[in-house]
């Protein structure tokens, strides 16, 4: 899944007075692939695509005796709601399961209510779709100007201008970009780490 065209970059490496010939068109499809997972590994979401993922995650003691369980999936973004929470200790009958307290698609966060100790599955659908293309649909405009600076300033100084001065570590530019993604990202957009049940993904495979 591409998070923003070819005809995108060429038009913004133009409009910043770079030269955008057969070769360099060739790389920025190259570039779109690498483009989504820094992406994601920067809004830390194991995946931007649309799918239908099963997660596990553990409720301590701790965490009973507050009676609210935050849970952070591992993937943010979700579509609708949660479809199905298991217990690994004690299989719920058909309807018997708990449902979520609350939910934030956005951050991909579900909190549920009076869960006892034990191990859990939720199944969830999170990501977005894509077109006929491969271009990914409904992706919010921030996410799409994340993608597009990412991939301009790797253009800009590992691709149509590879020659770094002797003086300049190439690793130290590449991790400055690293740095003002993850920086330009915090200011719209941070999953909540403080009291979250970290989800992992489940040893029964996602779909």
């Amino acid at each position: 899944m591409y998070l923003i065209s070819t005809a995108e970059i060429i038009s913004a490496l133009q409009g910043g007075g770079c030269k955008t010939d057969d070769p360099t068109v060739e790389k920025a499809s190259g570039v779109l692939l690498m483009a989504l997972t820094r992406v994601e590994e920067a809004l830390e979401t194991g995946s931007l695509s649309r799918g239908i993922f099963t997660d596990a995650f553990e409720v301590t003691d701790a965490h009973a005796r507050s009676g609210l369980s935050e849970v952070r999936l591992v993937n943010a973004f979700l579509a609708g709601t949660p479809v199905t929470l298991a217990s690994h200790d004690r299989p719920y009958a058909p309807g018997d399961a708990p449902d979520f307290y609350s939910l934030n698609r956005e951050t991909g966060v579900v909190v549920y209510k009076g869960l006892p100790r034990g191990r859990y599955l939720v199944t969830y659908t999170s990501g977005f779709e894509k077109d006929d293309n491969g271009y990914a649909k409904d992706l919010p405009q921030w996410i799409k100007n994340l993608c597009m600076t990412m991939v301009l300033h790797w253009f800009r100084i590992g691709i149509i201008s590879p020659q770094v001065p002797n003086n300049i570590s190439y690793r130290a530019m590449v991790e400055s970009v690293v740095r003002e993604i993850f920086t330009r990202k915090s200011m719209r957009y941070d999953r909540p780490r403080f009291g979250m049940i970290f989800a992992d993904r489940s040893e029964y495979g996602n779909d």
